[in-house]
């Protein structure tokens, strides 16, 4: 849920944990319980990290609670759109909307503090996606995720879902060691999902770029769905809820 457009994602995964906690003590993987595979092991699931966003893609700036929020959704709109540069109508913009309610995409807005380096997106103000914000000043949900990946002590891995293209990013800029830890974590999640791995190059700037880069975590970015565009279709839910479910006990159990 790091992008609003992505939203059939956060269903998906929410029916993963229901399926975990309903068969804690029942054999369902590889002949273990869900109690047994994560007897060492604990995961951290933050079902939906863009909830302005994705309210924006579902209802558009009527589905926000705040009007002064709204209002600045609309005024960004209104921008591209005067400015001619706009190929939609404002429906649609407000449907294939990814970032936040700033017009900060979340994925793009991550500091990398050590190594500084800086994923040039194209886009420079707020829009309805790629416009990385200012990374030195994060967005609150972007603050939020590195707070909660600061205070693990020992994370193993770091699972970044989003939509489209039933594939596994996996190969940035990490270091070689890194890019045989990420490789082996995207053929465990491949083996579960089917999901094809690309070879280029993928470092965009991401949550998934700033753990493996900055934080040393194999980490890799999973694209659910195979549609043409996102929104998916609602259709689309039940075979990417089957697809993801096994996923996080596959690398716990590895």
């Amino acid at each position: 849920g790091i992008h609003g457009a992505e939203y059939l994602n956060p269903p998906a995964v929410m029916q993963a944990i229901e399926y975990y906690l309903r068969n804690y003590d029942t054999p369902v993987y590889k002949g273990r319980t869900v109690g047994e595979i994560l007897a060492d092991t604990d995961l951290y699931i933050i079902p939906m990290l863009n909830p302005d966003g994705i309210a924006i893609s579902q209802f558009g700036p009527d589905g926000l609670n705040d009007p002064a929020m709204a209002a600045r959704v609309r005024g960004i709109y209104a921008y591209w759109a005067d400015g001619g540069e706009l190929t939609m109508d404002e429906e649609t913009y407000y449907r294939v909307w990814k970032a936040n309610a700033n017009g900060v995409d979340l994925n793009r807005n991550y500091l990398f503090e050590t190594t500084r380096l800086v994923y040039d997106t194209g886009v420079y103000r707020p829009a309805e996606s790629e416009f990385a914000g200012k990374r030195a000043v994060p967005e609150a949900e972007t603050a939020a995720y590195k707070t909660l990946v600061n205070g693990l002590s020992d994370p193993i891995a770091a699972i970044s879902i989003h939509s489209q293209g039933n594939l596994i990013y996996w190969n940035g800029l990490q270091s070689e060691e890194g890019k045989a830890a990420a490789r082996a974590l995207a053929l465990t999640i491949a083996g579960i999902t089917g999901y094809r791995l690309p070879t280029e190059n993928s470092f965009v700037g991401a949550s998934a770029d700033w753990a493996m880069i900055e934080k040393g975590i194999p980490a890799v970015t999973v694209e659910t769905g195979g549609g043409a565009h996102n929104p998916l279709p609602a259709k689309d839910l039940p075979g990417i809820a089957a697809r993801l479910r096994d996923v996080f006990l596959a690398v716990a159990y590895e």
